[in-house]
Order: structure tokens, then C-alpha cells, then sequence
């Protein structure tokens, strides 16, 4: 997954992308508040939501759009673009915050440059309740067979209990 940051210092690219978090990750007792979500095609969602936290140079409050590309047969988010405007926030803490995201950012392209890959604990599914983004995360290739196998064993299992019931009835 592509991910830009709300400006040309940040855009990253890999697998490592699946956890970008540097809102809970970084600021104290950070919220969110969903303000809108919309189609801009068939393919392309618009997420708007406030988010408003603490730093050390002071309180943020800041509206955030999120403009995330969905590939059309798998589902998957294939690129996040994110844009901040903090304009309600004091110039010193938007500062902070924009350092802070740049840096999240150069660790991820750290990551992506090394080895494309990323570890397991950079793809896990966020687990953040107030995180708006963990509805577009996506399950790691673990999870899904492990979801895939369950499912089959079920299938068999109602399979059979069928057949079963329809010897005992003939």
C-alpha cells in the first residue's frame, strides 16, 4: 500500500504501511470524531474526521481527510492519502505534530527501503478504538488462511451433519 502524509515529506510504500499510525501512536489521549464519509468514484473514499489530542507544545485540533484507493476486485486498500488541516491548532504544536508525522514516515521508509516486507507486529490489525483508520487495515496472510481453514471445517461439518440427517430420515 502506497501511504502520503499531507505533504511531499512522506510517502512510503510496502507491506509496513499496514499500521500507519503515527495520531495514536504519538499524541496523548488522542480522539477521533468521524465528521463525513463519501464515494468520490467508484473506488476512491473521502473520510473526514476531527481529531483532537495533546502534545507537549499544546493542544491539537486538527480536521483530517483521508482519500483512500480501493482496488475494485480484491477490496484491499491499495493507497492512502492523508491531508491535515490545523489551522484551529497554535503554530508551535502544529509544528510538533508535522515533525512527529515526518518522523513516523522516515521510519516506515526505513523499513520499506530494507526489506519491502516489513515484520509481523507492522501488519497487525490496530486494536485502537477510537483509530478510524483500523476499518481499513487489512488481515495478514496468517489470519486469513487461519479464517479460511475454520470456514472450510465448518463447511464439512454442516456437510455432513446434512447427509447424517438425511440417512437417518430415508
Amino acid at each position: 500500500m502506497v501511504v502520503k502524509d499531507g505533504g511531499a515529506f512522506a510517502e512510503v510504500e510496502g507491506e509496513g504501511t499496514g499500521k500507519y499510525a503515527p495520531v495514536s501512536e504519538l499524541l496523548e489521549g488522542a480522539k477521533g470524531e468521524v465528521l463525513s464519509m463519501d464515494m468520490a468514484d467508484n473506488k476512491t473514499l473521502l473520510l473526514r474526521w476531527r481529531l483532537r489530542a495533546g502534545s507537549a507544545a499544546g493542544e491539537i485540533d486538527a480536521d483530517v481527510l483521508w482519500k483512500v484507493e480501493f482496488n475494485l476486485i480484491s477490496g484491499r486498500a491499495i493507497k492512502l492519502e492523508v491531508e491535515y488541516d490545523t489551522a484551529r491548532t497554535s503554530p508551535p504544536a502544529a509544528a510538533v505534530f508535522a515533525l512527529r508525522r515526518a518522523l513516523v514516515a522516515l521510519s516506515l521508509r526505513g523499513k520499506g527501503e530494507a526489506g519491502k516486507a516489513g515484520d509481523s507486529s507492522d501488519v497487525d490489525i490496530s486494536q485502537v478504538g477510537s483509530d478510524p483508520g483500523r476499518f481499513f487495515q487489512q488481515q495478514s496472510q496468517e489470519d486469513q488462511f487461519q479464517k479460511e481453514a475454520v470456514d472450510f471445517a465448518l463447511a464439512l461439518a454442516v456437510l455432513y451433519a446434512l447427509v447424517t440427517g438425511l440417512k437417518a430420515v430415508l
